[in-house]
């Protein structure tokens, strides 16, 4: 019998069992990233779980008395606002009186006669305005424009007489002494009147200029 070699048979089994053997794994951060941050789906889920759980202890039989007091409370209110608003609408239709409409007596009313419409025409109720009729147009009269009597080409017949005249070179401030109808000789300066018959108009050395107020002549 041959020598059996050991050592080759231990050499054999460390290759087989160093074959199977798998390279040691290296940690993902990112997988450890996703497992620490849940999903929205689960958020959404949790606070589905929580509504849920909510309806569920608020209609429990411990608290179905709170919510029948509640709906007894909402019916009679209900029930109370809508018998009001019945009775008031009918105490307001029972107090406020409706206004009768207004009636008209037949024996009151007459036709409309041609008498009727002539008088309407002549009233003119629409100041309502007539081509036809002609506007008379008046002619205003100008005021005869006065002229001072410059000069004369007879002598006056009024019952005046000249005394005597101071003539200046400022025209206005010359004047004349005139008798009218045997008074005293009294000044005039120019335009002034004298007794309401006569009027002074120029004044010059010893002679005067007169207008006859009567017959507006010079």
């Amino acid at each position: 019998m041959g020598k059996f070699n050991f050592s080759g048979l231990i050499e054999k089994l460390k290759e087989k069992l160093g074959k199977g053997k798998s390279p040691p794994e290296i940690p993902d951060e990112k997988k450890q990233v996703s497992q620490a941050i849940p999903s929205k789906g689960k958020q959404r889920t949790s606070k589905n779980m929580l509504s849920d759980q909510v309806l569920i202890r608020a209609f429990q039989p411990e608290n179905r008395p709170f919510w029948q007091k509640i709906f007894v409370f909402a019916l009679i209110a209900s029930i109370t606002y809508i018998f009001g608003s019945l009775i008031a609408t009918k105490l307001v239709t029972i107090i406020v009186p409706k206004k009768a409409p207004p009636s008209f007596d037949a024996k009151l009313a007459r036709d409309t006669t041609l008498a009727d419409l002539n008088m309407i025409k002549r009233i003119n109720l629409f100041n309502a305005k007539d081509d036809k009729a002609v506007k008379k147009v008046v002619k205003k009269k100008e005021p005869e424009k006065e002229v001072p009597c410059e000069t004369a080409k007879i002598k006056s017949s009024l019952s005046l007489k000249l005394a005597n005249t101071v003539v200046l070179q400022d025209r206005s401030k010359s004047i004349a002494f005139i008798k009218v109808s045997g008074k005293p000789a009294a000044g005039y300066w120019e335009t002034e009147k004298l007794n309401g018959v006569a009027r002074v108009d120029k004044i010059s050395r010893l002679m005067v200029f007169i207008k006859n107020l009567r017959n507006r002549q010079c």
